[in-house]
């Protein structure tokens, strides 16, 4: 009887092993599953976003299941879009670069943990921006560089063109717009593309060609990909092949113009479905003839990270944990394009896609819904709040990305990706960014995971868990997924303290010019204006200057900013493009900080000497102020000229 039960346990073992054999490979996805997939997601989001055309790639163990376009690649010709029409892929190009960069490094030229400043023809900077007397912050590596951990501020100031007589060579570009260091190498992720860059200028003066003809050689050529470059402009025989992306404004589709890149390697790349499919199994299948195995394993492998349970960067792939499985990818936007390469490694899959139009999240979209349907995971167990929300509280504020510029204008634009941290009345943290709001609780003192439905859909980092400490500096810094990370912001430089300042000193200086107007124009009618000492006189036409100054400035300034131009959707100034009357704006940006500088002595001598009534000497005093707030806020954020 024992013999019978034992061989009765040893057939049910047998059978349900072999059940869930077959179940494992049932559930591995097919070419139809991927193909059918593929053609479904992408077709209603061309129809639901107006977007003109598509290009997707996907490779499923060594096999490309998918090469194809979708859509129109003109629609002024109706062009019809294919797997070899060239689609402008952004920052999806730093994946080329940096494998180009690993190339290099497995012949024994480069080395990844060596001092860039051998191999470069200009000095970097040996100081940190904001912290001037902390000495040498210490050599960059290409490591440094491939993880975006080199410390650099994020410089967008001149980084397109819509001439191509405007682009400066590379070099010349990299030595003429230097960010300045805001971070010990090593310290944080701030993503940059003038870092890639960079890179790529290496890999240019190591190979002794044009970084476009360098990576020809290294990567196009030994991986047929015959209709790729970095070439700005494209080379004539593949400019009858490049989707022209359009967007609707109001009821017409207007084409964009071909937009150049200041730094090509970060991000000039055209190219084809066909092309990104056989990149993708270059890197799944062992390098195919242009890495080593072993150099791709190095590359895939994590690299950096802020804390264990948060993705990191490998070497130029940010990670992803999605449904339980790890992903490599990177995204890509050029204004009209929009681009995703996603690599699951595990499952040897890999995605490519590029849209001509849309928005921002599309290629998260299809990501998503590939992910779910093919490789789907257990829905996490949803975990309670901290036990008390106090300690949740110790980290509530406002966080800016520390991928921002530091030391321009444009400094101004991190408030656009600022992190708002609170507890919402079930003790749960939240944190909202760009519309998207997740709440949070903790699994380990300053460690938040994500409670939600679905996935983040925000660009630059998952937002699935949340992890907060003190830097070396005392600083509080806010790690997550992805390939940002922030720092809390001091209240005087939050979002809403600055939109105070700058909207609350507009408003009181219109209300003062206003209603010194009307009182000067009441006196003149009834011809009882008095003799006012030459100080009071004088005291007067400052805060006159001032107020009249700050209006023609902030007015000026928005009329830049304004110029949006209807296809990208951005301000002409990031091409370039100015006003020929901008520099005007130097002379009252001078007068409103000597005249909101005197306004301050001014008031003071304005009590001392009794001038006008006293409501008067509190408005001119509250005048004083308001010029003590605003001054300082424009000058943090880089804004008076």
């Amino acid at each position: 009887m024992q013999r019978t039960m034992s061989g009765l346990r040893a057939v049910c073992v047998v059978l349900t092993s072999l059940a869930l054999t077959a179940f494992a490979v049932a559930s591995e996805p097919t070419p139809r599953d991927v193909e059918a997939l593929v053609d479904r997601v992408v077709r209603a989001q061309l129809e639901a976003s107006a977007i003109p055309g598509a290009s997707v790639a996907v490779v499923l163990d060594g096999e490309v299941v998918v090469a194809r376009g979708y859509g129109s690649a003109d629609l002024a010709t109706q062009r019809p879009a294919d797997a070899d029409t060239l689609f402008r892929i952004g920052s999806v190009s730093k994946l080329v670069t940096f494998t180009a960069v690993m190339q290099l490094v497995e012949q024994g030229r480069l080395d990844l943990d060596a001092d860039i400043a051998g191999y470069l023809d200009f000095a970097l900077p040996r100081t940190l921006a904001h912290h001037p007397f902390r000495g040498d912050p210490g050599p960059i590596t290409l490591s440094h560089l491939l993880t975006h951990t080199a410390g650099f501020e994020d410089a967008r100031g001149e980084q397109f063109f819509l001439d191509a007589a405007a682009v400066p060579e590379l070099g010349a570009s990299l030595r003429d717009r230097m960010p300045a260091r805001i971070f010990l190498p090593g310290e944080a992720v701030a993503y940059s593309s003038y870092g890639a860059a960079l890179a790529g200028y290496i890999v240019e003066r190591v190979v002794g060609l044009p970084f476009a003809r360098a990576v020809e050689e290294l990567v196009f050529a030994p991986l047929a990909m015959d209709r790729s470059t970095f070439a700005q402009p494209l080379p004539p025989d593949l400019v009858p092949h490049l989707a022209r992306a359009s967007r609707f404004v109001g009821d017409t589709f207007l084409e964009d113009r071909f937009v150049y890149v200041a730094g090509p390697p970060a991000g000039s790349m055209s190219t084809t479905a066909t092309d990104m499919a056989r990149f993708m199994l270059a890197h799944l299948r062992g390098g195919a003839g242009i890495l080593e195995p072993a150099t791709v394993q190095a590359m895939h492998a994590q690299a950096f990270t802020h804390h264990p349970r948060v993705d990191g960067m490998a070497l130029g792939f940010v990670e992803r944990t999605l449904n339980g499985h790890r992903f490599l990818f990177h995204g890509g936007d050029i204004f009209s394009f929009q681009s995703g390469l996603f690599l699951l490694p595990e499952h040897d899959v890999g995605l490519f896609v590029s849209y001509s139009g849309g928005g921002h999240g599309e290629p998260l979209t299809l990501f998503h819904e590939f992910v779910d349907e093919l490789f789907p995971g257990e829905s996490p167990v949803a975990p309670a709040p901290a036990a008390g929300a106090d300690r949740g509280r110790a980290f509530v504020g406002e966080y800016h990305a520390n991928r921002r510029s530091y030391s321009s204008e444009e400094s101004l634009l991190g408030l656009m990706e600022a992190v708002h941290v609170r507890v919402d009345p079930d003790g749960f943290l939240t944190a909202s960014v760009v519309g998207e709001t997740t709440r949070f609780a903790e699994v380990e003192p300053g460690v938040f995971t994500a409670v939600r439905q679905g996935h983040s859909t925000f660009p630059y980092g998952a937002l699935n868990t949340l992890v907060f400490r003190a830097d070396d500096h005392g600083r509080a810094m806010l790690f997550t997924d992805g390939k940002v990370s922030y720092a809390r912001a001091p209240l005087l430089t939050t979002s809403g303290f600055t939109l105070l300042a700058i909207v609350g000193t507009a408003l009181f200086s219109l209300s003062t010019l206003v209603g010194w107007g009307m009182g000067f124009g009441v006196r003149r009618i009834r011809r009882t204006s008095t003799r006012q000492p030459v100080a009071a006189r004088l005291a007067r036409w400052t805060a006159v200057v001032f107020t009249l100054s700050v209006l023609i400035s902030l007015v000026g300034a928005a009329s830049i900013a304004g110029g949006i131009d209807p296809i990208y959707g951005q301000p002409l100034a990031a091409f370039g493009i100015e006003p020929a009357w901008s520099p005007l704006l130097m002379v009252p940006s001078v007068l409103m900080i000597v005249a909101g500088l005197a306004v301050v002595p001014f008031a003071a001598v304005a009590w001392v000497r009794g001038f006008w009534s006293v409501a008067a000497r509190v408005h001119y005093t509250a005048l004083a102020a308001v010029a003590l707030v605003f001054l300082p806020v424009l000058y943090y954020w880089n804004l008076l000229w």
